[in-house]
């Protein structure tokens, strides 16, 4: 991975941790009941592994998923939440039994947020990404000589492509 890369990851993680600190203080609308909450899937060989960055309990008892996302000003121009956020926020919702989400947004270059209205837990979209972990673990050594996995330009567009290890030397295109 390039310093380039790590320094726009080391961004993120301030601004991250800035955020959840800001999510910390009291409120009247809800109180933080966990911060960087693991997260782990193990099922036939597969483990996934994740934190949800918050769980906050509103007013009404309810425990919900907080998902803090940094991105740059392009981002907003695009519908929100991204789909990729979507599923790792169904991941959280079906292993921690939570039913409602939160994703904010953060422009690192304005500081300006959106939040996205509520998300409710979907099982099909949880499915899909079990589904392509399933198909990702059958691609790695020394399972299949087709490593690394194609790229899938319908669910990445190739804007994520480029954080990816692969992408200069290794991955063919579809």
């Amino acid at each position: 991975t390039s310093s380039a890369k790590l320094r726009i990851f080391k961004i993120g993680e301030v601004l991250h941790k800035f955020l959840q600190d800001a999510l910390s203080h009291e409120t009247d609308q809800f109180i933080v009941t966990a911060i960087e909450q693991s997260v782990t899937y193990k099922h036939n060989g597969i483990e996934l592994r994740g934190r949800a960055d918050a769980i906050i309990q509103l007013i009404d008892g309810e425990e919900c998923v907080v998902e803090l996302k940094t991105c740059n000003r392009r981002a907003f121009d695009y519908p929100l939440p991204k789909p990729e956020h979507l599923a790792q926020t169904m991941f959280y919702l079906a292993r921690l039994h939570l039913k409602t989400a939160y994703i904010i947004y953060v422009d690192k270059d304005r500081l300006e947020t959106h939040v996205c209205p509520a998300i409710t837990y979907d099982p099909a979209i949880f499915k899909e990404m079990i589904d392509r972990a399933k198909q990702l673990h059958k691609s790695l050594p020394p399972r299949c000589p087709d490593y690394p996995p194609k790229k899938e330009p319908e669910h990445w567009n190739g804007k994520i492509c480029v954080y990816c290890d692969f992408h200069e030397k290794e991955c063919e295109e579809t």
